[in-house]
């Protein structure tokens, strides 16, 4: 690829990542569809409360077939690693998928999608400048601002295209569920 490994522990690029991550962006692509297809703003408390307790189940399963495999042993981690994982929990998922959602509900999948390609150049940032575990060559920064400036130019594009209207009322991100 276009990185060499700065750190010994750092990932390496494998065929079997690289299906899983397509494999990924696949039913990403499914979910985003049926997220804007099928549920309405005002629902979307219910829905990740929904995929809250299915996460629940399905991963103690998992977990539980990882530990009686021998796969992955379950290991009680420490106070540390709780504090991490709750605050990777809330800051790196519930809250970032759920403020993807509103704006996946408030636009589009695919602005939505596109707006995610951000994702790039943070990653790209804080894997070579934060991390340090990877130096990349001179076409990976280049590719990473090509990446924003095409993030920026879809949302002029989708402002330019729909203009609104004085109908419009303005949409709170934390709008209370209807029951």
């Amino acid at each position: 690829g276009g990185s060499r490994s700065t750190d010994p522990r750092a990932p390496k690029d494998t065929l079997v990542g690289e299906a899983t991550a397509l494999g990924s962006a696949i039913a990403y692509g499914f979910f985003s569809n049926g997220l804007a297809a099928h549920v309405r703003p005002q629902d979307m408390s219910a829905v990740w409360g929904y995929m809250g307790l299915l996460s629940i189940a399905l991963g103690s399963v998992l977990m539980a077939l990882g530990h009686l495999t021998g796969l992955e042993p379950f290991e009680v981690p420490s106070r540390k690693a709780v504090g991490i994982m709750l605050l990777n929990g809330f800051l790196g998922t519930s809250i970032s998928d759920y403020v993807w959602a509103r704006g996946l509900l408030l636009t589009s999948p695919l602005v939505a999608t596109v707006a995610l390609n951000m994702s790039i150049p943070v990653s790209f940032f804080v894997d070579a400048v934060v991390l340090r575990q990877h130096a990349f060559s001179w076409t990976a920064p280049l590719g990473a601002f090509l990446v924003f400036l095409g993030v920026v130019a879809g949302g002029v594009e989708e402002t330019m295209r729909e203009p609104a209207t004085s109908t419009d009322r303005p949409v709170e991100l934390w709008e209370p569920c209807e029951a």
